[in-house]
Parts: C-alpha cells; structure tokens; sequence
C-alpha cells in the first residue's frame, strides 16, 4: 500500500573562530518542522519546531556570533525565522505573504 507521507530535510552549518563545525538539520514530516543539531557532541534535537509542508536553511558565523536562518513554506505561504548567537527563535522580516 503506498503512502502519502511527506519527508524533506535542509541543512545547514557554520564553522566558528575556534574551526569547529556547528551542523543544523531541519526535517518536516509535510505538516511540522523540527530540528537536530550537531555542534560536536553527538546528535541531539533542537529547540526549532514551527509548522512547514517545506523548509529550507542557511547559517553563517561572523562577529563571533551564529546566524542561522529557517524558511518554512505552509499552504503556499512562507515563513523567515531566525537565531542569532544562539538565542531564541523569532520571526523575521522575509515573507512572501
């Protein structure tokens, strides 16, 4: 019997003035988006859950602090939310709305 569940993974990473490699993985399962990072520890899941039928990431590292970026697409419409220096999530500016 086939399904109709929807996986979609983004990625992003960033390297911080140490060299270290700081990884961020953003899956929906067509309906919510979560987050698993890696900043070297292992693989544990993040604070990131937003709904999105689609997602895509990008992050950088400058002035000594992360920047990652999260853009979730529901019903058409898509969503900017953002962390910086590791802080708490907020909406940004972006949206195609």
């Amino acid at each position: 019997m086939a399904s109709n569940f929807i996986s979609e993974t983004a990625v992003a990473s960033y390297l911080d003035a140490g060299g270290n490699i700081h990884l961020r993985v953003y899956l929906t399962n067509g309906n919510a988006v979560t987050e698993r990072i890696n900043d070297g520890n292992g693989w544990q899941t993040g604070g990131f859950a937003q709904p999105g039928e689609k997602v895509s990431a990008t992050a950088w590292y400058v002035g000594g602090q992360s920047c990652i970026r999260v853009y979730c697409v529901q019903k058409g419409v898509t969503t900017e939310w953002c962390s910086d220096a590791g802080g708490a999530w907020y909406k940004g500016a972006y949206s195609d709305s």
